[in-house]
Order: C-alpha cells, then sequence, then structure tokens
C-alpha cells in the first residue's frame, strides 16, 4: 500500500513519527461514536431478549443464541455469549478506528442492530393482540420456540 494511501485511509497502524491525517482523526472519533451505538443497541437487544424469554417466549432467529438457550437453559449463558461476541467486535473495530474499512463495518452493524430495534418494536407492539397470542400458543408446540419461563 502506498503512502497515499495509506493516509487516505488505507489499513496500516500509524506509527509515532507518522501521525493520523486530519480525515483519519475524523474518522476514528465517528467510529467510536458508532462503536458506542453498537453497545447501547446490543444491550438493548440482550435486555429484550432475555425479557420476552423470561415472560412469553420467542423464536430466536441466530442459530448459535439459540443453541446456547436450548443446551444450557440458562439466560446468563446467552448474556455470555451475547457479550464477548460484541467485545471482539468492538475490540477489533476499535484497533482498526482509523481506517475505511472499519468505519463501513461499523455503520453496517449500526444499521443492522437498529433494524433489529424496529423489529422488536413490531415484535412488542403487537404482543398482546389476541390472535399473535393464540399464533405464540401454537408456536410453542414447534421446536423452535424457546422459554425460560417457569
Amino acid at each position: 500500500m502506498t503512502a497515499a494511501a495509506t493516509r487516505e485511509g488505507g489499513c496500516s497502524e500509524p506509527t509515532r513519527s507518522h501521525s493520523l491525517t486530519p480525515s483519519q482523526a475524523a474518522r476514528s472519533r465517528r467510529v467510536i461514536i458508532l462503536l458506542v451505538s453498537i453497545v447501547l443497541l446490543s444491550l438493548a437487544d440482550l435486555l429484550i431478549t432475555v425479557t420476552n424469554l423470561h415472560t412469553v417466549g420467542m423464536i430466536e432467529a441466530n442459530p448459535i443464541a439459540h443453541f446456547i438457550v436450548e443446551t444450557t437453559r440458562s439466560a446468563t449463558a446467552l448474556a455470555s455469549y451475547k457479550l464477548i461476541t460484541v467485545l471482539v467486535c468492538i475490540t477489533l473495530l476499535y484497533r482498526l478506528r482509523h481506517c475505511i474499512q472499519s468505519e463501513v463495518a461499523a455503520w453496517v452493524c449500526v444499521v443492522i442492530l437498529s433494524l433489529l430495534a424496529g423489529y422488536w418494536g413490531i415484535y412488542s407492539t403487537s404482543a398482546h393482540d389476541p390472535a399473535n397470542l393464540l399464533l405464540r400458543q401454537q408456536h410453542r408446540q414447534f421446536d423452535n420456540w424457546l422459554s425460560l419461563a417457569e
């Protein structure tokens, strides 16, 4: 990678002798803001997931999370898995925060988590509709329905 490409957003690590360009410094700040958003959205997703698992139940779309809940029957195990994956993501994106690829990846994460938050909003508002309650009762008969309620 050329020095010009590195200065304009490539992904080589800045050294003590070469500080960040203004555009890299601005990108770094944007990525940090996006990382905070990822953490907050991920924590909200975890809270809503655990709440639904302990109350009405749900279908977990993430096959790894589904497996963890199904085999351990533990919200703590699920929370540990989700927190570890977010921590790994945040750590990688933070270490490369001056790179354009990190900013793009952080934006993708924020968009996906925002769409997920929107889905949770729809799911939560429709949860008390009698037709949906009946549908949930029918889903409980299937193998993919998860609940930690006693």
